[in-house]
């Protein structure tokens, strides 16, 4: 597109008159992806990273090593979708769906009911805190002792 080897081209909107720039907040930038080159060096600046990318998405079988960043595993994931027939994009998307809506629900479920659910573990550890006192007080521990160290009164344990 350009004679130049820049990859990259900022430009302005200016009247050709004058030379003049219209407005200092309109500006664009033009990406020749075709000058990207065909390998990536360790230490690239986070501009070509994100060039070599781009240029070499649909190509790519696995990401180098210099690419390997969260955003890049994440974009390469979503780029597979896009290749998706319409059957495998409605197949996906059902399975997500369903992984979100139970998630959503569980979420929901846990905030609407947290007292009920605390509650339920609560008698569930004190039943499991009864039972261990019992199987002291069949081992004919001090009752002083089995208070102390389940939290119970001397008057629960002797009423086990």
């Amino acid at each position: 597109m350009f004679n130049d080897d820049r990859i990259v081209h900022r430009a302005t909107v200016t009247d050709l008159d004058t030379g003049e720039q219209f407005l200092d907040t309109f500006n664009f930038t033009a990406i020749e992806l075709s000058k990207v080159p065909f390998f990536i060096e360790p230490g690239s600046s986070s501009l070509r990273k994100w060039l070599f990318f781009l240029r070499f998405l649909d190509k790519l079988k696995e990401l180098p090593a210099e690419l390997d960043e969260k955003k890049f595993e994440q974009l390469t994931e979503s780029s597979k979708v896009s290749k998706f027939s319409k059957e495998e994009f409605e197949a996906y998307q059902k399975v997500y769906h369903e992984k979100w809506d139970h998630n959503v629900m569980v979420k929901g479920v846990f905030e609407e009911f947290a007292d009920e659910i605390n509650a339920k573990v609560a008698e569930s550890v004190s039943e499991k805190t009864r039972e261990i006192a019992r199987n002291m007080k069949s081992k004919n521990m001090p009752v002083e002792q089995i208070a102390e160290l389940t939290g119970f009164s001397v008057e629960e344990i002797s009423n086990l």
